[in-house]
Order: structure tokens, then sequence, then C-alpha cells
């Protein structure tokens, strides 16, 4: 079982009332040289531009007195307080996260025995395997569909990935990064990544096994967000900065947490969620793990929650809902689900070679990967547009609520789908 990176409390190193601070600004001048300049003489910070600087070595944390400039987001990163950003009239919003404050990974939520699979899946077939370990492919018509999400680019921003695995070597080095401060996007927890990333892009043919990669010809970039004490804010919102920066029509995030307030800023992951769709930038997440149907229905993770981002609920082999899967608030409003898709599959893995695993963590990759196989068919069609053509094309399922299933389960295109190029 498999689920989204998640946190309850602040970590154990972090004090909340040092005072310091990481300001996420949406610049009102989209001119970087007067920007940046103002930046130096108003709030005294020496920046740096991430797309010359930064974008070819791993992240470096923003320290005090220090910026980050993303021009294609028209954001920065600053370190101090939001009322001395404010000083320098040099945006249009401002949002504020405590320094260091971290996601983390919590325990795997609860599951069914329908959902168990052997942790050395290295074969196809296995007695506690699904039936059909293509159901997810087939369901959401992969299979079938003419496009293979060539010449689109989709970043897995997770765990990191195995860089060894037979089946992702096209990951090289420059389309991965580490955000955590270390120089390696492979670690203890790289399996949660691999999967993801197998999902979205995996190939037609693997190296062992049936096909599991909704876009095997996408181009793909891996981000590693998570080290050994989590995920900050910070390194979260610079990946979706270098997948922006790299064009990336599809950004995966199969992450989640339930935000407290006094912590954590979803406005901060907003702005820059917002920023990255307006650049043509498509960014999906998992609503998270939490629910026990029939017993309790849990409400949808950050960033999910976010409105700039897609919700992705699960479903399991039966085509219902899954137990697991968090939902939108009953009665319909924000947060909500936006779109559903298989919430079991095998992929790639690590340590292993193979392994089976349930979620919305898995759900999101299946969206990504379908999300790049529009974008293949509709090259003019990026951000909102994308957004509202995979919606458009979900397929109702029996017993759908909007609550639950949003527009639907995600459908892959086909060249013979007339609908669809009427859509268009």
């Amino acid at each position: 079982m498999n689920t989204a990176l998640k946190t309850s409390e602040v970590d154990a190193n972090f004090d909340a009332d040092t005072g310091e601070h990481v300001v996420v600004g949406k610049l009102l001048d989209t001119c970087p040289k007067a920007t940046l300049s103002n930046c130096r003489r108003e709030l005294a910070l020496d920046y740096e531009s991430f797309a010359t600087t930064c974008a070819d070595r791993d992240f470096r944390a923003i320290t005090p007195g220090s910026a980050m400039h993303f021009e294609k987001l028209g954001l920065m990163l600053c370190a101090t307080s939001k009322e001395q950003a404010r000083k320098g009239n040099l945006f249009s919003r401002v949002e504020q996260i405590h320094a260091g404050a971290r996601l983390r990974r919590l325990p795997q939520p609860p599951f069914k025995e329908a959902d168990a699979d052997n942790d050395n899946d290295d074969a196809v077939g296995t007695a506690r395997s699904p039936a059909d370990p293509q159901w997810g492919l087939r369901e959401i018509g992969a299979l079938d569909s003419e496009f293979t999400g060539k010449g689109v680019r989709v970043c897995v921003i997770d765990t990191g990935f195995n860089i060894f695995h037979d089946d992702l070597k096209k990951v090289d080095a420059a389309h991965r990064r580490s955000f955590v401060g270390d120089s390696t996007v492979m670690s203890a927890h790289a399996g949660h990544g691999t999967r993801s990333a197998g999902i979205v892009g995996g190939p037609l043919r693997p190296a062992h096994g049936l096909r599991y990669g909704v876009a095997p010809d996408a181009e793909l970039f891996v981000a590693k967000v998570l080290g050994k004490n989590g995920i900050t804010i910070e390194a979260l919102i610079t990946a979706l900065g270098w997948a922006v920066e790299n064009q990336c029509a599809v950004v995966s995030m199969s992450i989640g947490d339930e935000l407290p307030m006094t912590v954590f800023s979803s406005g901060a992951m907003e702005l820059a969620a917002s920023s990255a769709l307006a650049a043509g930038t498509l960014v999906v997440a998992g609503a998270g793990n939490d629910s026990m149907r029939d017993k309790v229905i849990q409400p949808i993770d950050h960033p999910a929650n976010c409105k700039s981002i897609m919700a992705v609920a699960a479903i399991e082999q039966t085509m219902k809902i899954a137990h697991y899967s968090n939902a939108g608030p009953p009665g319909g409003g924000e947060p909500k689900v936006d779109i559903t898709g298989p919430g079991s599959s095998r992929s790639a893995s690590f340590p292993t070679r193979y392994k089976v695993e349930s979620g919305t963590s898995i759900a999101t990759p299946f969206v990504a990967g379908v999300a790049a196989l529009f974008a293949e068919a509709f090259p003019d069609v990026r951000g909102q547009e994308l957004w509202d053509l995979l919606c458009s094309k979900a397929r109702e399922l029996p017993g759908h609520n909007a609550r639950d299933f949003g527009a639907g389960l995600v459908r892959a295109p086909r060249k013979s789908d007339t609908s669809l190029l009427r859509a268009v």
C-alpha cells in the first residue's frame, strides 16, 4: 500500500517562534533587471536568478538576506518577513511561510486485503497481485490510444527515483534534480518516486513483464523534495519553478498534508500553482488517503486543496471509489475533487524491481500520464485549457457523485474520437 507524503506536526527541530520566514511574492514588474535591482535597493536582499544560476545544480536553501527569482513564474522567494517585503512595493501579493517548516511521511493508509501485494513483486501474476495487472491502463483507454506522450515534458515532484532501474534510464542527469540539499536523487525513500515516474512514463516494453506506463514516450523530469527530515515548502515551490523553467506541460505531485494552519501556508502554494498554471503547466496532486469508508471521509489534503492544483481521487479495481480516498465537502464547495484515476498499479520500484501498491499517490501519475497524451494530441492546449479538456472527457462511473469522483475517471484520447476533436 502506498501513501501520499504527509505531516501532522511541526518538525521536531523547528521553532515556530524564531521569527525566520520565507516570503513568496508575486512580482508587479515583469522586467527582471528592474525587479532585481529594486530587490537589492529596497529590501537589501542579494538575489539569484533561478533560470541562469540555479537551473543546472541542486537546490541551495534560501538563506537570510537572500532571494531567488523565478522569471517564468513571475515569483520571488525571499528570506524576509511579509512586512519587510511589502515595504519595497515590488509585489502584487505576498504569502509567508515559516523557514524550515516541513511535510513528513507518515504511515501508510488503512487497506483491505484486496489491495495487498508482495513487497518483492519481480514477477507478473504473483499470488497476491491483481488478477489483471493492466486493469488501470485498460480502464482509462491508454492501451488503445495512438498517443504516447511524445514531445511532452512531465515533471514528477516526489522522493527521487532509482537511477539504475532499467525502465527509467531515459531520465539522465540533466533531467533530475535534488531540492533537499544533497547531491543525489536516490535514497531510501526513492521507491515512492520511482513508482510515480514509472506510471507516468514507464516504457512501452519494460525490461520485465507487461507495460505499466501511461505515456511511454513522455520526456520525464524528476525532482527530489523529500530529505531525511521531510519536505520544506521552499523546496517544493522551487522544484515547481524548475519544472516551469524547463517548460514541463504537466507536474505530478504525490504528496500531501493535513495542513495545520498555524505552520503551513496554503496561500503560498496556491500562489506558486496559479503562476504555474498561467505559464502553461498543469499541476496534479493526490487528494489523500485518510478516509476509512464508510466510517469516515476526510477532506482533501494540501497541496491538492489549492484551487489551481487538480485534485485526484482513486478508484479500486471494482470501479468503486477507493475506501481510503479523500473527498470534497458534503453538499459541494471548495476544496473539491477534480478528477479520478486508478488507485493501484504494478510499477518500477526501489530497491525491488517492481511492486504493486495503492493510493491516490498512484492515481495521480495516471492522471498526469493521460494529461501528457492530451498534450501530445493537442500541442497548443496547455494550462487551464488542458485541465478543462481532461475533465470534459472524463468518464462517469456507476454511483458517480462529484464529491468523490469530480468529473469522473480520466480517459486517454484517441484519434478516432470525433467528439474529442470537436472539443477543441
